[in-house]
This record gives C-alpha cells, structure tokens and sequence, in this order.
C-alpha cells in the first residue's frame, strides 16, 4: 500500500535548484519538511497519542521525508473495508461498552473512513513551498 504524488513543475523546479548553494537547498528542504511534520501532527486523530507521536522527520542536504512509524499508521490514512475480527491468543475478545464487559467470539467491524492526515499535510507543505522559497531568497538579499 503506497501513495503516489504528482508534483508539476518538478523538472523547473530541480533545474532552479541545481543554480543554488548547498546552504540555500538545505533551508528549503528543512523548512518545508517540517511545515510537512508539523501538519501531519496537527492533523493526526488523537485517541492515545501514539500515532502523533510517532511521526518523525529526517532531513538530509537536498531532501528529507515525513513518516509515520505507528504500526497502524496506513489503516488511518486509507480506511478499511468491513472486516472480522477474531482472538488471536484466547478463546474470546474482551472490551468494554460503557460500564459493561462484553466477550465475543469475534467482531464485526464496519470498517473506517480514510483521514488522510499525510496526503493533507502534504499537500498543505506543498502549497507553502512557494512562500518559503520567497523568504529564502529574501533572506540571501
């Protein structure tokens, strides 16, 4: 399961790229790597925080990416179809509904809707790209 991006402009934009300092092509990708981290955080469903949590950044010279380590992080993304769930080491599932303790022999879950928090965070990083390069070169002036 992957996501793929179409960036237009791709081709101008690593032409440009190439005519610029190393210490100019690091800014760049910092910032928008983390305008990317930031937003995943922020747009991340909260239950326990594990998810937010686990949403790193690594940055290198001339590129960096955003991930997100939670073991479940794609079934938030993606959503899930209608499945069963079924014990893996006992005989029965255990949760609780309100203050009553249910066991069942199996479940059937209605599936999620994606939320889609990278693609949004993305996307967002994307449309910021420009205003962060403006305030690179600004800088540099």
């Amino acid at each position: 399961m992957g996501l793929e991006v179409e960036v237009r402009g791709l081709k101008e934009l690593k032409k440009t790229l190439s005519k610029i300092s190393e210490t100019v092509k690091k800014d760049l990708v910092e910032e928008s790597i983390n305008v990317i981290w930031e937003k995943a955080r922020e747009y991340a469903p909260v239950r326990t925080g594990f998810l937010k949590e686990h949403i790193v950044k690594e940055v290198e010279v001339g590129r960096g990416r955003v991930i997100s380590q939670a073991p479940y992080s794609a079934f938030v993304e993606y959503g899930t179809r209608p499945h069963g769930i079924f014990p893996r080491r006992a005989r029965a599932l255990r949760f609780e509904v309100g203050n009553d303790v249910i066991f069942a022999r199996y479940v059937r879950h209605p599936g999620s809707k994606p939320r889609s928090y990278m693609r949004r965070a993305l996307e967002d990083g994307l449309r910021r790209l420009g205003v962060i390069v403006n305030e690179i070169f600004n800088r540099l002036r």
